[in-house]
């Protein structure tokens, strides 16, 4: 499969999440969080499957349609917390944060000292060089992973549907399996910036190439900050090198001493990327 035929695929699936977030039932609970700042919520829909989507929702309670922050989380970890995700008020962003569905797990590899799961960096320690590049997915994780990448799409348009949120103003961000997610959503719903920390799964075979990551973001065209950990067993270095050289406006930081992991220092860059944006907008 081409990576163009991949990005007419997707394409057509970003509009079909257009058309179902239009049109979908769409239920905002409020969360009474004490902030006079914020108006929180949780967001629950129908993804394009019938599942159930949900999302933590944050709106400054500012004049005026707020931009929007995209928040995706690794394949280990839960949505982030409400407190964290207020920081990004001061800035003057609203905040929607996608729960992934349960199996996306499988995205992680469970033995990396393979040819291609992590070879790199584990080959390299012992004087030697990876062969090649290319993982597959099993069938159950690869079904998953297709719809979470909708649900993400689906979720970047259903915030022209929450009150106070601008939508045509939309920026994504993301670590690890999420950061894959940011780019996915990123790329597809038009986003104005997108920032990724050890996005994953990139650099899969060609049966899965559909869900290769850097294939389906060779069409983004906003600013990309990109993350990379150099001792990254899942999401590795030789695969954000295949990635970022499909993104055309892309800034990397790179982090020697870093596994895939939580990186305080990318978390700094990325307030600074999100304030720069809001000082000078793309147009």
């Amino acid at each position: 499969m081409s990576a163009t035929s991949v990005a007419t695929d997707w394409r057509a699936a970003n509009e079909r999440a257009r058309l179902h977030a239009r049109d979908c039932n769409l239920v905002l609970e409020p969360v009474e969080l004490g902030n006079p700042c914020a108006r929180y919520a949780t967001l629950t829909a129908l993804s394009l499957d019938g599942q159930e989507l949900q999302a933590r929702v944050i709106v400054p309670t500012s004049e005026g349609a707020h931009p929007a922050l995209l928040m995706f989380h690794d394949a280990t970890r839960d949505v982030r917390g409400w407190h964290h995700m207020t920081r990004f008020v001061a800035l003057g962003f609203s905040v929607l944060a996608l729960q992934s569905r349960p199996g996306v797990r499988g995205v992680l590899v469970d033995e990396p000292l393979v040819v291609g799961d992590g070879l790199g960096v584990a080959m390299r320690v012992m004087g030697e060089e990876p062969q090649r590049l290319g993982r597959a997915l099993d069938a159950a994780t690869a079904d998953v992973l297709r719809q979470t990448y909708l649900d993400a799409l689906v979720l970047a348009h259903l915030a022209a549907r929450v009150p106070g949120v601008d939508a045509s103003r939309l920026v994504t961000w993301g670590e690890g399996l999420g950061a894959g997610l940011a780019l996915v959503a990123g790329s597809l719903a038009g986003a104005r910036g997108v920032c990724a920390l050890n996005p994953m799964p990139a650099a899969l075979d060609d049966a899965c190439a559909e869900l290769d990551v850097a294939r389906i973001a060779c069409g983004c065209a906003c600013p990309v900050l990109l993350g990379t950990c150099m001792l990254d067993l899942q999401a590795t270095p030789e695969a954000q090198d295949v990635l970022a050289q499909a993104l055309p406006q892309v800034r990397r930081l790179h982090y020697p001493r870093y596994a895939h992991e939580r990186v305080n220092a990318f978390e700094d860059e990325v307030m600074v990327f999100l304030a720069d944006l809001m000082r000078n907008p793309c147009p």
